[in-house]
């Protein structure tokens, strides 16, 4: 087989693969629950002016759901929402929250007044964000995940001496630019209102390590060495995807309520 076409597979593979434990592994991905033979799934992200409708598939081993839930973070007393059982799910509704509000909740099933089972050891936080359009959101996923697909590019086009590493370093720089500071800014302030909240005005970890990965990747620009570039761009990439690895959304946009402010690192 073609080097350069192992090159690319070996990329896109590993690209796919650092974007699903990201994705699976955020704080924003759904808590799976397992309750005898019944999956439930408990939403940790929800739109601001959308209802977030937790489901549960009916069983007869249960005849009554409740959610309870609280505000987070916070010593709030908890509050409780009947579940409704229609088209054989239990169904009830989270109330509604301001961008970068959080509520901690979990349910509880019963067969008549004898409790059956209840996820309060595996409670979930969920956290409300703005609407975001298309035409910011699309652009950032696409260029962030062709600046990740790059930067592996030019790895492995590095290590099997295959191909224009230099060219797909200027790719990746361009695209992570465009997807992780020009879009990201764009979608983070329809999502929590605000463009920038990483150093140095804040402590969020996305925008923070966008940031550095973004400096990381500069630095083999300023080198005429060909060898010693080389050896920057596989730090370069290593540093993409150790990064990549750290769950989205971690140590981001959380509601103060006492006043009333967003703030990151939380």
């Amino acid at each position: 087989m073609n080097r350069l076409l192992i090159v690319w597979i070996l990329a896109v593979l590993t690209t796919l693969a650092v974007a699903i434990y990201q994705r699976t592994s955020g704080p924003t991905y759904p808590l799976k629950l397992k309750v005898d033979d019944i999956s439930i799934k408990l939403p940790r992200s929800s739109s601001q002016n959308v209802a977030c409708t937790i489901s549960v598939p009916g069983s007869p081993n249960f005849n009554n759901a409740r959610i309870i839930w609280r505000y987070f973070p916070g010593e709030y007393s908890y509050d409780t929402i009947p579940m409704q059982f229609q088209n054989n799910y239990w169904i009830g509704e989270l109330p509604t929250q301001p961008p970068a509000g959080k509520l901690q909740y979990f349910i509880e099933l019963y067969q008549d007044e004898t409790p059956y089972f209840s996820s309060v050891d595996r409670q979930a936080i969920i956290r409300y964000k703005g609407e975001v359009p298309t035409g910011a959101l699309v652009p950032h996923i696409i260029f962030m995940f062709l600046a990740s697909l790059f930067s592996f590019v030019a790895l492995y086009m590095i290590i099997f001496k295959s191909g224009n590493f230099n060219r797909i370093h200027q790719f990746t720089v361009v695209s992570l630019f465009l997807g992780g500071l020009v879009f990201g800014p764009i979608v983070q302030k329809f999502a929590f209102g605000a463009y920038w909240t990483g150093f140095p005005v804040g402590m969020d970890l996305t925008d923070n390590k966008t940031l550095i990965v973004f400096l990381i990747w500069l630095i083999p620009f300023m080198i005429k060495k060909m060898e010693i570039r080389r050896k920057w761009i596989i730090i370069a990439a290593i540093c993409m995807l150790i990064i990549n690895s750290i769950p989205h959304s971690t140590l981001g946009s959380e509601l103060n309520r006492k006043t009333n402010t967003i703030e990151t690192g939380k």
